[in-house]
């Protein structure tokens, strides 16, 4: 009984410091542009979500037409040990096909077509990493997430891991994650590999972090790690300053339209426009 109480009072203290930081950052986006680095990294969401099929090598073909700088992409693995691009690890929503990846062989992902946005089949498939790792070939920063999911997160983190190396693309590639274990693992199998750590929102005046569960916030339990990326309406300019004294970096994710970025000092805006933010930020090639 007294863990569910506790569980109780956890969850809600998560829900008002999200309702708190969401109100916070909303009011200060109407303050003006004054805080905005002049250097910031404009990533592009699953490759460019907003201009086609999520994850796909032809939104990553126009990110870089684009001169977009970064590119962000998700990963999972397949039944006999592929790294695909997806989000999700499942490919109901995003193919003409149903069921999880970790059950299915490269041989049946590639029988499938990804759909657009009203569900029709195009003639595009699923691609390796081992695909965008070429085609990116240096040409931008990638942004790679990993989600761990039990059945596949060990094998997952050791296969990305071997991939970036075969394709000497370590110096070009952070991966992020919200799970603090998938990092640490990462750490400890690449250690010269750049890490960032995904969270939805900072608790106000409490050193939680809130990333799809409560974890406590210390400089040192991130102290592999280079960036914190939050969720838009979830931070703060003073906890943001606060990273930014103690050495990391902070992007912001999901910003889709210009009027609605807030006016904190981030590092970076991770957007499924890239094109549409940079030409608003004046950073266009």
């Amino acid at each position: 009984m007294i863990k569910i109480v506790i569980k109780i009072i956890l969850t809600l203290l998560a829900v008002a410091g999200i309702w708190l930081a969401l109100s916070c950052t909303h009011a200060m986006a109407t303050l003006g542009d004054d805080r905005m680095k002049e250097n910031i990294v404009i990533t592009a969401h699953r490759g460019g979500a907003g201009y086609g099929p999520e994850n796909s090598l032809s939104c990553i073909r126009r990110s870089l037409d684009a001169g977009v700088p970064s590119i962000e992409i998700d990963v999972q693995l397949t039944k006999d040990g592929h790294v695909v691009v997806c989000h999700d690890n499942k490919v109901n929503r995003t193919t003409n096909g149903r069921g999880k990846l970790s059950e299915m062989t490269l041989d049946k992902l590639r029988a499938l077509r990804l759909v657009d946005a009203d569900g029709n089949a195009l003639d595009e498939s699923l691609p390796l990493l081992s695909e965008v790792l070429e085609l990116i070939d240096g040409r931008a920063h990638l942004l790679l997430e990993i989600k761990r999911y039990r059945d596949t997160a060990d094998k997952l983190q050791q296969a990305v891991a071997d991939e970036l190396r075969r394709h000497n693309a370590l110096e070009w590639t952070t991966v992020q994650s919200f799970s603090d274990l998938t990092l640490s693992q990462m750490h400890a199998l690449v250690p010269e590999l750049r890490l960032e750590k995904l969270a939805f929102c900072k608790i106000l005046g409490l050193p939680l972090l809130f990333d799809g569960g409560l974890r406590h916030f210390s400089l040192e339990r991130y102290a592999h790690v280079e960036s914190i990326n939050f969720f838009y309406g979830g931070i703060s300019e003073k906890f943001v300053e606060e990273l930014h004294h103690a050495g990391k970096r902070v992007r912001i994710w999901t910003v889709n339209e210009p009027e609605r970025r807030p006016n904190l000092s981030v590092d970076g805006i991770i957007t499924d426009y890239p094109d549409l933010l940079m030409s608003h930020l004046g950073t266009e090639k």
